[in-house]
């Protein structure tokens, strides 16, 4: 556990895991690391409260929060627009396939176990912030201290460098939110996938140059309409992606998401699930 700013710290991981001590109480940010880091960590809480505070319900945000809470009773909160899917994550492999899911869709990568979650009060000492754009009602929190754990706002450069495509669901709520971000008063950042920082402004600009290099190119496959799976097949051709188990159907969300905001921005017109550009 390593320490940021006054009673904060940081479990560091694949996705790493918020703390904050006040009290006899210690608020836990996400449970997607490492199973065996989080029990010595909990371990180390023994005898004091542990909540446990969610960011959204993607499952590499959550895949521990069952273990978590059947070794330690703690309380889990979260966004009330993210509960259904923390509750029963098979949901959101419903989303992404848009019915029953098939096999690719049932990995630990997406379905994680459910979990017993309460809706976030104002009884906690950490301030909630409205981050939607990855998830609709994905949310940050910023601890007493100033440090903001930030979840999937953003991912660094280095993420992206092995990805290739940041994944949001929503271009056009990502970048209201960025601009709301511009202004905030932090300290320290801490994103879910990437090292603690007090200047994310590179990492968010790559990011952005990543997204409009993706509308970019839609943009040019679109001389001639073609529907959501056409223009993905492109689209991973162009940039040789290659996919592991189920994440095709992750590349189509985002392609869709960038598909919404050329529309929103007048580049481009649907119709009948046909996509072209706007002439």
């Amino acid at each position: 556990m390593k320490h940021i700013l006054g009673n904060t710290y940081v479990i560091e991981g694949s996705t790493n895991t918020g703390v904050y001590m006040e009290g006899n109480k210690v608020y836990l940010v996400d449970a997607g690391g490492s199973r065996k880091v989080l029990r010595e960590a909990a371990e180390r809480f023994y005898g004091k409260k542990v909540i446990l505070l969610v960011t959204h319900h993607h499952s590499d945000h959550i895949k521990n929060a069952a273990y978590l809470q059947k070794m330690t009773g703690c309380e889990v909160l979260a966004p009330i627009g993210e509960l259904s899917m923390i509750a029963e994550p098979i949901l959101e492999s419903y989303i992404l396939f848009g019915a029953n899911p098939p096999k690719s869709l049932r990995g630990d990568f997406f379905v994680s176990k459910p979990v017993d979650v309460k809706p976030l009060n104002d009884d906690i000492p950490l301030k909630v912030i409205d981050l939607p754009g990855h998830t609709p009602f994905h949310v940050g929190y910023m601890t007493p201290d100033r440090v903001l754990f930030s979840g999937d706002l953003f991912f660094s450069r280095e993420i992206l460098k092995k990805y290739s495509y940041p994944y949001h669901t929503s271009i056009s709520l990502l970048r209201e939110t960025l601009k709301k971000f511009e202004n905030m008063n932090y300290e320290v950042v801490v994103p879910a996938h990437g090292k603690v920082t007090g200047d994310p402004s590179e990492d968010i600009s790559f990011m952005i140059e990543a997204i409009e290099k993706f509308e970019k190119e839609v943009l040019s496959i679109l001389k001639r309409p073609m529907v959501l799976e056409e223009i993905v097949l492109e689209t991973s051709r162009k940039f040789e992606l290659k996919f592991p188990k189920g994440f095709w159907y992750l590349f189509r969300s985002f392609v869709a998401a960038v598909l919404e905001d050329l529309e929103r921005n007048g580049k481009i017109v649907e119709n009948s699930g046909v996509w072209g550009v706007k002439e």
